[in-house]
């Protein structure tokens, strides 16, 4: 995967990780979330949709940044 795809990728799950931290965070509550807290009870509804709607994506995106920074050559020095 190419660096301009992997800056996309990561790009995109940062996004999808700030949506679902601000679906879970909202006055109104989001239905993927209500549905967590009824089949898993109201604390681990709460964790399993933290993870897999914030956590995972924001991991995922930095992951994909890095990389996609790391084979761009931006960070090396040239003399």
């Amino acid at each position: 995967m190419t660096s301009p795809s992997k800056f996309a990728l990561g790009f995109f799950a940062l996004f999808a990780a700030a949506v679902g931290l601000a679906r879970g965070l909202s006055d109104k509550e989001f239905y993927r979330l209500t549905r967590m807290k009824k089949i898993w009870g109201r604390n681990e509804g709460i964790t399993f949709f933290f993870l897999a709607d914030v956590a995972l994506p924001l991991v995922m995106g930095l992951a994909y940044v890095s990389s996609g920074v790391a084979e761009s050559g931006v960070l090396y020095l040239s003399p």
